[in-house]
């Protein structure tokens, strides 16, 4: 509902995009695909370690460093503005 939300005030489809599946089907996936560039994560500290270790390593094919901001241990996401 919320990306819904968000495209209903304006932001073109695809900005922001919500993946309903475990994180251990897609997640390497996803943070290893050299057109990831940025990366946001709440959870355990021991995903978010592996995230960053994965995120540090240059794909072939990736033409940028890819961001990763971790909120680890924490109970709440927030979406700033």
């Amino acid at each position: 509902k919320f990306v819904e939300v968000l495209e209903e005030s304006g932001l073109p489809k695809g900005e922001v995009n919500n993946v309903p599946v475990s994180g251990a089907e897609v997640g390497d996936y996803l943070v290893d695909h050299p057109k990831t560039s940025i990366i946001t994560f709440t959870g355990s500290r021991e995903v978010g370690t592996r995230i960053f270790e994965r995120a540090a390593k240059v794909q072939t094919g990736q033409q940028h460093l890819k961001r990763v901001i971790a909120e680890m241990g924490g109970k709440d996401t927030v979406v700033v503005d």
